[in-house]
């Protein structure tokens, strides 16, 4: 029936409603229903016009609602996070940056197809200004890695969409045989990498110097000893040297990081005086507990540079910088305090030690197989002088310890056993440095990282009592040039970068080594236990503590070859690598295990007076930080019960055969870091 004859019919007749009794018309029901049809039909070929406009719109602020509601992070540090994140801990804020990233990804397809005009890119104003003014590098407020999980996912999503873009395409044209490959080939990628890359053998792992190994699950058994973990998959051997991004970027330091800009950005003085010299302030006279936390350290240090015209006026200032044409110059100079010697030598006089020079080298976060694996010059002087190696050269003995195991993945759980001799949980102790003080040695300390003694006291109790070193050079690397306050845990720049640590066209370990060289030659002939640590280890890639290992074999020959006699060498590390990166999100086996392993080695004078048997057999002994403590206690002549730990042993003594994890309170809260197993 016709709409004509419809109406004709309606209008001889009327509907009664039964509910409301009202007469309804049929002919305007139909005619509004035309004029909805017509509006409808209108407003579909407008949308069918503007599709890919509403589209993309409909995508970026799908994507930046989604970006901003990522900022809830997880408000904690690097390690901690990443640890929430392996532990699905995170899971929300991972769905919301891969939301984010895939519409930004459709708003980026349809512009790189010419769906919408370019002109629609002036929207990443957005992200631009997003990007721009959370420029933390935590988690937490749209941070630094929040971006770099945003723009990793675009990318992916990209290749992606690409490459099904590209299979479709040569399915149409029926290229089969060029199709079965390009679905197969992933697929092949995914099992050569987890069947040949992954189950890379582990031959070596158990190496020390001079191809010795670790005592064999069997061997330890049979003395009723615990055996140390060992992994069957061993994905950093495979990769060695792939994640080196100095390489592919070709860093060097020659020219770089030198702004006076950068700097200047802080200065809290007039910037038109006239000076010659920028003066890094000293530490000495800072409050650990209230000026010690990361950040306000940083900027207090900042705050406090000064403007000079000569290096010599103040004597507590001993690190500068002279620009000339806007490129910097360290200038290094450590002062000599004769009063200091006067008091120390009195001091001395009253108490025997072992050793007057005590050289302690700190490697933050490089496990023993690290170490063996990276820092080869380094290792082939160690073998060199080790005990055990019919070609020894003379004078002295290098030793080694395959047992040596942390408590956590973290500093403080095993550097406050280290120096103060008690559990971090007691948060009660001394810092051996005062007792060091209290018997005649004069102490300096300097690292790469702009912190104090390379933990934040924010986490830690007020009881732990801190004294300064007479001698600290912390400040340089407080420049932004280096590390910048508000980027301290970035991973391209500052003391976790990835990349090669560069100040002023130099490497910032030299600025170290320079340090140290100058305080040992100041003080040559008084007692002085010399600190210095290097944060090359504390970064994800695992290749950056490589460009150490020269410089840190020169500076051990140097100290060999100048203090010969009456002298120690202490090369140790807090615990294996833990930084996030490749291999910490991959979890491996070897990365695991060895996050508990770290690095111990101990020269020594060959004709010194000291028990060698015993050392020999602590090789493969199970030792923590805590023996670290007692061994520098009774090298210094302070080991009695005034000053040593419950739980350590000195190394010069023979330590139990039948040690284990359980013996301390650290694993008996929590046995995750536990490397030596005692069936």
């Amino acid at each position: 029936m016709n709409d004509n004859k419809y109406i004709e019919l309606a209008n001889q007749d009327k509907k009664i409603d039964k509910n409301n009794y009202q007469i309804v018309d049929i002919k305007d029901s139909i005619e509004l229903d035309k004029n909805k049809k017509i509006i409808l039909i209108k407003l579909f070929k407008l949308f069918k016009d503007h599709f890919y406009h509403i589209l993309s719109i409909s995508c970026f602020i799908l994507s930046v609602i989604f970006y901003y509601l990522s900022s809830e992070g997880c408000n904690l540090g690097q390690y901690e996070c990443v640890m929430q994140l392996k532990k699905g801990q995170l899971n929300r804020l991972i769905y919301r940056l891969i939301s984010t990233s895939f519409f930004y990804c459709i708003f980026l397809i349809l512009i790189i197809h010419k769906k919408i005009s370019k002109k629609f890119l002036v929207l990443n104003v957005v992200y631009i200004y997003l990007f721009n003014k959370y420029y933390k590098a935590d988690w937490d407020d749209h941070g630094f890695f929040t971006r770099i999980f945003f723009i990793l996912f675009v990318l992916l999503f990209l290749i992606c969409f690409e490459y099904l873009k590209l299979i479709i395409l040569i399915f149409k044209k029926k290229y089969y045989k060029l199709f079965s490959f390009l679905i197969l080939f992933p697929i092949i990628i995914y099992f050569y990498i987890k069947y040949s890359f992954r189950n890379t053998k582990c031959d070596g792992w158990e190496k020390g110097l001079l191809n010795t190994q670790i005592e064999s699950k069997e061997d330890s058994l049979k003395a009723n000893k615990c055996y140390m973990m060992t992994p069957k998959i061993c994905d950093i051997e495979a990769s060695d040297n792939f994640h080196d991004y100095s390489k592919y970027l070709k860093r060097t330091c020659k020219n770089r990081d030198n702004s006076k800009k950068n700097l200047e950005k802080f200065f809290s003085f007039d910037k038109n005086i006239k000076y010659k010299y920028i003066a890094f302030p000293s530490t000495l006279n800072l409050n650990y507990h209230e000026d010690g936390a990361a950040k306000v350290f940083h900027k207090k240090i900042l705050s406090m540079v000064t403007p000079v015209n000569s290096t010599k006026d103040d004597p507590y200032k001993e690190v500068f910088v002279e620009f000339n044409n806007n490129i910097g110059k360290v200038i290094i100079d450590l002062k000599k305090n004769n009063t200091l010697i006067e008091e120390r030598e009195n001091l001395a006089k009253q108490f025997e030690t072992k050793y007057d020079n005590i050289f302690f080298l700190y490697t933050d976060a490089v496990s023993r197989p690290h170490f063996i694996r990276k820092m080869k010059k380094t290792v082939k002087l160690l073998e060199d002088y080790y005990f055990n190696n019919p070609k020894k050269k003379k004078n002295w003995n290098a030793y080694q310890f395959f047992k040596y195991n942390s408590f956590a993945s973290t500093t403080p759980p095993n550097t406050i056993p280290m120096f103060f001799g008690n559990t971090s949980l007691s948060k009660v102790g001394t810092t051996i440095i005062k007792y060091f003080k209290e018997h005649g040695y004069i102490t300096a300390y300097s690292q790469n990282q702009c912190n104090r003694y390379l933990f934040d006291p924010d986490a830690r109790d007020k009881t732990f009592e801190f004294v300064n070193f007479d001698h600290e050079c912390i400040a340089l690397f407080c420049d932004p040039n280096y590390s910048h306050p508000d980027l301290y845990s970035s991973f391209i720049n500052g003391a976790y970068s990835a990349l090669r640590r560069c100040l002023y066209g130099n490497d910032t370990y030299n600025h170290v080594f320079e340090y140290g060289k100058q305080f040992v030659e100041k003080y040559r002939n008084q007692r002085k236990f010399l600190k210095l640590a290097f944060i090359e280890g504390h970064e994800g890639s695992k290749e950056v503590i490589k460009y150490l290992d020269e410089a840190f074999c020169n500076f051990i020959k140097y100290l060999m070859k100048e203090f010969p006699t009456n002298s120690a060498i202490i090369i140790v590390s807090d615990h294996g690598n833990n930084m996030g990166g490749y291999f910490h999100l991959n979890t491996g086996e070897e990365f695991f295990i060895e996050r508990g392993l770290p690095n111990l080695y101990i020269i020594l004078e060959e004709n010194g007076d000291y028990n060698h048997t015993a050392i020999e057999i602590n090789e493969q002994r199970y030792i923590t930080a805590y023996d670290i403590h007692e061994t520098l206690c009774d090298m210094t002549g302070l080991y009695n019960e005034k000053y040593i730990s419950k739980y350590g042993q000195t190394i010069f003594q023979e330590i139990s055969e039948k040690r284990k994890c359980l013996d301390y309170e650290e694993f008996k809260l929590s046995m995750e870091y536990c490397r030596c197993i005692d069936d």
